[in-house]
């Protein structure tokens, strides 16, 4: 209890930092910790970051330390052969009053993910890479408190990555949050969607589809246009997803909304 311990959410990063559950024997199993919205948001809420801001003197940042049970830092997260990646992922270090409520208020449940650990591990050694992906624990975005305007922002850029299996996810969250910004970024992953394997299947337009349906919903002027250029498209599927949500636009829209909505 008189230690900092960290709330590291990023799986492939504990992974990392444990060697697969192998490392030595103080770190055998790894554990799955889940904790209440509100306990997590304490923790950011009473926070300051690993490192002082340039120009902060030594005893602004001993004060903000005195006063901050909660340190969190960003640090690399790692691929499936523990490779850096692009991108950081948030670590939250706990001390003091933050690791007291953390373990008597916070947590909810508590679960060995260290058979599953082993088993994306076997994956790995044997160049099953797509299998040992599968297998990952599902992590979505955490928007609880954030800041919308962000949030989609990280959500549009990342519908245009390749790395990752959750295009149609981040359409239909783009859909739900209708918001202009979002147009140019589902007319482009139109574009990339043969370029996605995790798609392959998809031969009669069901990703189409969806991005049709949040370019229909999002409802700027420029939306049909999109949706116009993909009914004269060479690819079939496309164009028969992109003729029926003309249909629909043109019969008033989902719910009965007049298209375009004014904005």
């Amino acid at each position: 209890m008189s230690r900092m311990t960290w709330i590291k959410p990023s799986f492939l990063w504990m992974i990392y930092r444990s060697g697969w559950g192998k490392k030595d024997s103080g770190q055998k199993h790894i554990l799955a910790i889940d904790l209440t919205h509100e306990g997590f948001a304490w923790a950011i809420e009473h926070s300051s970051q690993s490192h002082p801001d340039a120009g902060m003197s030594a005893e602004d940042w001993a004060a903000l330390k005195e006063r901050s049970p909660v340190r969190v830092q960003w640090d690399p997260e790692r691929d499936l052969h523990h490779n850096p990646l692009p991108y950081r992922g948030i670590q939250v270090g706990l001390s003091g009053e933050a690791v007291r409520r953390y373990v008597s208020e916070w947590i909810v449940r508590i679960s060995d993910e260290s058979h599953q650990a082993s088993l994306i591990h076997d994956f790995v050694l044997s160049g099953q890479l797509a299998q040992a992906q599968a297998h990952l624990p599902r992590e979505t975005p955490y928007i609880v408190g954030m800041n919308p305007h962000l949030f989609l922002e990280g959500l549009r850029h990342r519908l245009l990555d390749t790395n990752h299996d959750e295009h149609e996810e981040i359409v239909q969250r783009l859909q739900h949050y209708a918001q202009p910004e979002s147009v140019e970024y589902l007319r482009r992953a139109i574009e990339l969607k043969p370029s996605l394997s995790h798609l392959d299947w998809d031969d009669y337009g069901s990703f189409y589809k969806k991005v049709l349906w949040a370019l229909q919903d999002i409802g700027t002027r420029e939306s049909p246009t999109v949706i116009e250029q993909c009914a004269a498209s060479e690819d079939e599927a496309l164009r028969e997803q992109a003729a029926y949500r003309l249909k629909r636009i043109a019969e008033c829209g989902r719910l009965g909304t007049q298209f375009p909505k004014q904005i």
